[in-house]
């Protein structure tokens, strides 16, 4: 994610903790040395995956933010930055919740 949202994101974490049906999950494109080294001063409670194949199943824009709902319909893709992310990341777990799956947020 971009650096300045990885606050924001930690906090939603804290927020949802405990909560069975949401799992939060970074995916770098980055080799696993080279994520321990990024995240060694900023820590980041996702669990973190690196993968180096990752842009082809998500392609080459990063930060980039899908919320699945439990019946696999994608309820939010956000490609980028954005401010108040977190925000916008609680309204879709909430519409996944909800069964909004017809409410795709891109």
């Amino acid at each position: 994610p971009c650096v300045e949202e990885i606050p924001a994101l930690n906090g939603l974490v804290d927020e949802l903790r405990g909560d069975p049906g949401v799992a939060f999950v970074a995916i770098s494109p980055e080799t696993r040395r080279d994520l321990q080294k990024f995240l060694a001063d900023r820590p980041f409670t996702f669990t973190q995956l690196a993968d180096p194949d990752a842009t082809e199943v998500f392609g080459h824009r990063y930060p980039r933010h899908v919320v699945v709902a439990a019946d696999g319909v994608v309820v939010c893709d956000q490609i980028g930055w954005s401010d108040g992310i977190a925000t916008r990341l609680r309204a879709a777990v909430s519409a996944a919740r909800a069964g909004a799956g017809a409410e795709v947020d891109r």
